[in-house]
Parts: C-alpha cells; structure tokens; sequence
C-alpha cells in the first residue's frame, strides 16, 4: 500500500479578493473602453440645446429626434422649430418656457402661429420695458417621456416657469406603448434605456448592427401621423391602455417633482380633441349585428339606440351614432358624455382618453403645479360646449381662433401664479378679472403671413389625405396650386409656392417685406417685420425697422417693444433712442420720453432734435400740472 505524506501542507483558500477581482474585470474593461470611446470623439449625445449660428445664443436642437431612436434612418422628420435666446438670461427678464407634442408647437402654422408665439405676443403688449422671452421646445411625434427626459435642461436654462402641453401622443408618439418606436412596453425598462443610449459602447453596438442590416424602408408620401403607429388597435381597459395611463400619471408625477425641487412654477394643460366631426378611427364591431350600419343608416331611432348598445357595448361607432342622435334631439349634456365614451373606445388612440385630463387636474392640486384648463376654455366657446370644427380643424390641432384661446388660458393660469405682476395691465384686479371670466375675448394675435397660412392649409390638405383619416387610399393628394392661388397678387403665389416646396423661410420673408413697402402696406409690413426680428433677435436694424413700421400703422404699444429691443442691442445708438422717445410720447408716457431725452443729451449735449422734443414735452407737461391744480 502507497503511503501518504502527512508532511504536505493542506491547499490555501481561494481569497475572497481574487473573486472580487474576476468579477469587476470586465465592468473596469468595459468603462475603460466607454472612457477612450468619448476621448477619441466617438457618438453624439444630442442635448436639447445648442450653440446658434449667432456667438453668445441658443437654440432648440434640431437633430434631438435621433435621441429616441436606436437607428437615425428610422427616426421621423420632426424637429423642434428654430428660435434663438440668449445663452445667458438677462437681468429681470422673463422667461418662459414652452415643451410638449405637435399642438405645443403649433402644427400646421408653425413657430409664429404656434401658442408660444401668441402668448408672447400679448406680454410683449403689455410689456413696459421688460424683456419678454417665451422659448418653445415643442416637437411633434413625442410624449411624456422625451419631457421628462429634457426637464433637467429645460430647468438649466433658468425659466421663470414651464408651460407643458402633452397626452395626444401618449400611446403612439416615440416610446409610446403602441408606436413603431417604442423602447419597452414596461416604463422603468424604457427610462433605463433613455440613460443606457447616451452610452457610447452602446451606440457603438447599435451602429454595428446598422452596419450589418439593411435600411429601413419607408412609404413615400406617408405623414409622420401615419408612419406612427404600430398595433391594429388598443382596447379601453386592456394592458396596453393602462399601461399608457401609468406612464402618463407616473411621468407626469416626476416632471412635477423636478420643477418642486428647482422652484420653478409648472403649468400643466388640459387637452382638447374633436369630439364631434370625427368618428373613431377603428371600432370593436364584433359584438354588433351584421347589418347594424344599414340599420342605423336608414331606420334607427334615438329609442333603438339603447338597446344595440347593450348588445355592442364596445362598439366606439355604435356610442359616436348614440351621442350624435341625441344632439339632433337637443340633449347636449347626454350627448357629450357619448361622443366622449366613443373616444375613449376608439382603438386607434391619436385622441387622449377622458382620464388623462382628470390626472392633469389632480396633479395640478400639487405644490408648485398650475392648471391651464384649456378644455373648459374650448367648452364655454364651442356650441352647446361639445368640441368641433369652431375651433379645431382636425381630431386634436385647433384653429386660428383656438390657438388664441390655447394662449390665452396660459395667460390667465400665468397671472394667476403671479408671474405677469412686473407686465403692464397685469395687476390684482385685471389678472383675477381674466382667470374667472369665461367670455373675456383674447387679445388681437394674428402673426401669420399669407405664405405661413398658405403653407399650413396644405399641410393639413396632405395630413386628412393620409391614413388614419383616409384609411382606403380613396382621396387624391392636394394639389399645391389649389392654395398658392387664394393670394391674388401673382408675386405673392411664386413666394407662396416657393415656401410651400421646402423654400427658405427667412429669404421668402424678406421678399414679403419688400412687397409690402413697394405697396405702402405699414401694418402688413409690421408684421413681417416683427416675424423676422422675432425669427433674429440679434438684428437691431431689424427690431428697428418693425418699431418704425408698428408706428406707423399706429401701434405704438408694438412700436415701444420693437424700439426699445432695438436700442437694447445698440444703446449707443442716439438715433434708436430718439425714436423711442417719440413712440413713448405717442402713447402718452411723457415721464419716460423726457428720461430716453436726457441720456441722449448727456451723451450728445448739442442735439438740437432732443433739446427741441425736451423743451416741448417739459412745457406741455407743466402746463398739465397747472391746469390740474387749478382745478377746483
């Protein structure tokens, strides 16, 4: 028998270091790696904003689509509009801040006729020297999770507070649970992969795999609406809708508590959609009898109704019919109520369901959160208070007059908050007067030119010729003359066509400007004007040229704005602060044209226009005190 030797020492454990070790190699290797990715200059992180071509500016990202997308040949056409701000917010300015999904950013007219635009349109007449800046980040095609996302940003920029308008596209804008771009049907999945792609390692991965895969194929002429959706339908109260209704309540939870944090006001809005001209997209009609359209169509009546109801209680056609009878038999209340239900019922979610505005109200009761309620604003001037064509031209993107209206319940929620105390006309007594009365009409905001309205009826000729609203193919696409050929002038239909077929907007506004000169048209130029100073608020001798138009159409209140941003860009400028001072006397505020005189005449004592305007101005507004106090 062999024998053992009791002399070899027994084998050592393994140290529990050497585990340790084995186990962070490759998470060390792989931040490392990540680590020479970023020095060597690899990825992109797309941030909400960028540097302007103008030193010492910011503007909305227009690449922040390819954020939300694995691959960039599938990310959609969409992008936040062009507008500058200043990098460093000014001393006692106001800034507000504007995210949200298509109707936010004002489709089909765009950054001017968006409500952004409105809103600041009326500070601006209302500002008395204040610099007004409403900045928009709204984006068509998103939802509350690209907001959440950009609040962080949103709140680096220092705004005095933040104005959300979203919940349309919860189900099938970019990561919703029913779109062709969504990241994982479980929301913490989702947020965890919004941070896992700004990784380069991962980029790095996913621009392999392009590498390898063919390009994705798109139908020509199809609108981002069409190209968005992914599920046949999502039944009300299945896994997929409250899966929507979480990530909307949740999403909406955390945006309220990042503002709380930053001490920056929120102002939530409620939705609005087309109850009344659009029947749903796709209904359940499984449960109804096969000849339930030729039934209705031709011997229904509003007491048959109930019952094919309980028949068909799924049925979002069946309700839309019901809610559509009783308001031909003057029962709007009952009416409404249906036409809502056939909403909710709808499959095809483009519309938000009845609950989202009932979760922006509740959030709105939070600390810190304002409702604008948007929805009870539409209500009060639809008739018999059920949305339709008055004010919306499609299922959710309102009119002109909406658009106002839209604006016009952010300005009421904004004095409410106290945040227009420092504007003109915006104390106590009208802010609480404008918040509670229902009829008050909104200021006069039209900024849209003929090209801008032109442009954005063709955009919405080309949307209703596209599915959901033409779902079998049966309309022809709109032709581009049957709207360059409303503007009667020939010159006017070249620039229209031009902006209509991918032309340059800022050139095309120019030749406008022009034209309205050449016709001696000071308030159509105004307009024009302001829309290109708006557009580059770093040009002075823009601002100048919309304050000298505004004054002679008589505005002076737009006049004063547009001069006093003038003389802001070039203080130095004695010829932008005489102008001033004359629009200030034009409307009355003698005090602070004799001030623009004398910081002219401390510069240039000798300035015989000035000292000629003072001496005037001084000896009418003495000869005002008395006769005020010879007054018994």
């Amino acid at each position: 028998m062999r024998q053992v030797n009791s002399n070899i020492p027994p084998a050592k454990p393994t140290p529990r270091s050497f585990y340790l070790v084995l186990w962070t190699l490759p998470l060390v290797l792989l931040l490392v790696l990540e680590v020479v990715l970023r020095l060597a200059g690899f990825g992109a992180s797309y941030p909400l904003f960028v540097p302007a071509p103008e030193p010492g500016y910011l503007q909305p990202n227009p690449l922040l689509v390819r954020r939300y997308v694995d691959d960039p040949r599938q990310a959609p056409p969409v992008a936040p509009d062009s507008q500058y701000f200043l990098a460093e917010k000014p001393k006692g300015s106001l800034r507000l801040l504007v995210a949200g999904e298509s109707t936010a950013a004002g489709f089909p007219y765009g950054r001017f006729g968006s409500p952004a635009a409105l809103l600041q349109q009326r500070l601006k007449q209302q500002a008395d020297g204040l610099q007004i800046e409403v900045i928009s980040t709204a984006m068509a095609a998103i939802n509350s999770y690209t907001v959440l996302d950009i609040m962080p940003e949103l709140l680096a920029v220092q705004p005095d507070a933040i104005v959300l308008y979203l919940g349309h596209n919860e189900y099938v804008g970019l990561l919703g649970v029913g779109s062709q771009f969504q990241a994982s049907p479980n929301r913490q999945l989702t947020l965890w992969w919004l941070q896992l792609k700004q990784w380069r390692l991962y980029q790095l991965v996913q621009q392999l795999l392009q590498a390898v895969m063919p390009a994705p194929q798109r139908q020509s002429g199809q609108t981002t609406m069409a190209q968005m959706a992914s599920q046949s339908g999502i039944a009300l109260n299945s896994e997929a809708y409250l899966a929507g209704v979480k990530q909307f309540r949740d999403n909406l939870s955390e945006i309220s508590e990042l503002a709380r944090e930053a001490g920056v006001p929120l102002l939530l809005t409620t939705l609005v959609s087309n109850e009344l001209e659009y029947a749903p997209f796709l209904a359940d009609q499984s449960q109804s009898p096969p000849d339930l359209a030729a039934e209705l169509s031709a011997t229904a009546t509003l007491q048959q109704l109930p019952a094919l109801l309980k028949a068909a209680p799924e049925d979002a056609l069946l309700h839309y019919r019901y809610g559509k009878a009783l308001l031909a038999n003057r029962q709007p209340e009952a009416a409404q109520q249906a036409l809502q239900q056939a909403k909710d019922l709808d499959l095809l979610r483009f519309r938000a369901p009845t609950v989202f505005n009932q979760l922006l109200r509740e959030q709105s009761n939070t600390a810190g959160v304002w409702l604008a309620d948007a929805e009870t604003l539409f209500r009060q001037h639809s008739h018999d208070g059920i949305l339709g064509a008055e004010l919306l031209l499609e299922h959710v993107h309102p009119n002109e007059r909406g658009y106002q209206l839209l604006a016009d319940s952010w300005w009421r929620s904004l004095s409410r908050a106290g945040l227009l105390q420092a504007t003109q006309g915006s104390d106590a007594a009208t802010t609480t007067a404008a918040a509670t009365t229902a009829t008050i009409t909104p200021a006069p905001t039209n900024l849209l030119s003929v090209l801008d309205l032109a442009h954005a009826n063709y955009k919405i000729a080309v949307l209703l010729a596209d599915y959901p609203f033409d779902q079998h193919n049966q309309l022809p696409p709109p032709m581009l003359t049957d709207f360059t050929h409303q503007l009667p002038p020939p010159a006017l239909q070249q620039l229209a066509a031009q902006l209509v077929q991918g032309g340059d907007w800022l050139g095309l506004h120019q030749q406008l400007l022009n034209f309205y000169q050449q016709q001696r048209d000071a308030p159509n130029a105004a307009k024009i004007a302001a829309l290109l100073s708006d557009a580059l608020p770093f040009k002075a001798d823009i601002a100048f040229a919309a304050g000298q138009f505004y004054f002679m159409a008589g505005d002076g209140l737009m006049a004063r704005f547009y001069h006093g941003r003038a003389l802001q860009l070039q203080p130095a400028d004695l010829q932008y602060r005489l102008m001033l001072a004359r629009t200030l006397t034009s409307i009355g505020d003698v005090p602070g044209a004799l001030a623009q005189l004398a910081l002219i005449l401390q510069q240039q004592p000798d300035h015989q226009v000035a000292q000629q305007q003072q001496a005037r101005l001084k000896a009418a507004l003495a000869g005002s005190h008395s006769n005020s106090g010879a007054t018994p």
